[in-house]
């Protein structure tokens, strides 16, 4: 007997944030994301504010209408973090370190559960500080071709990406 995810919802505040971040950074309309997820716009300008619930599998189809990283969109909710949705929505990094480990439990199989937390935590810090190496070394080598991009760019183009569209009305119709 398969797990019903229609039973499962999610909601609130934290959600609406993530919903609403993602769907600007692909810079969606509200109602092309309502379409999408079969939902009328009122409805979903109710879940972006903060009201309302979402199932599981309307909640997919938001992370594939909006190409999104399904598992960032879990995380960016439980963490209250929507940021880490958009930053995961095109390198899809939390799918990948779901299916990673996975797959490294496939491998070890039972030795998984004596793992314990501060070698999994050493493991992962050192992944990830491999990880910023080779991204600060991409971003390096970029620059030296392409023409130098300061942070102070990048923190206005975040800003820019949360500041309200037009279609993003202050209050419900």
């Amino acid at each position: 007997m398969g797990l019903n995810t229609e039973e499962f919802e999610l909601g609130g505040k934290p959600l609406g944030a993530v919903l609403r971040a993602v769907r600007r950074h692909r810079r969606m309309s509200q109602e092309e994301v309502a379409a999408a997820i079969g939902v009328s716009r009122r409805t979903y300008l109710v879940l972006e504010a903060g009201g309302g619930r979402i199932s599981i599998p309307r909640l997919v189809a938001f992370a594939d209408a909006t190409r999104s990283d399904r598992m960032a969109l879990f995380a960016a909710f439980l963490f209250r973090k929507p940021r880490l949705a958009v930053r995961c929505a095109d390198n899809k990094m939390m799918w990948l370190m779901a299916t990673a480990a996975d797959d490294f439990s496939d491998a070890i199989g039972e030795q998984l559960a004596g793992a314990r937390p501060q070698e999994l935590m050493n493991a992962f810090q050192k992944t990830f500080a491999g990880l910023a190496a080779e991204v600060e070394a991409r971003k390096a080598a970029e620059n030296r071709l392409f023409g130098h991009s300061t942070p102070e760019a990048s923190k206005d183009q975040d800003k820019a990406d949360d500041a309200p569209r037009p279609e993003d009305p202050d209050e419900d119709d």
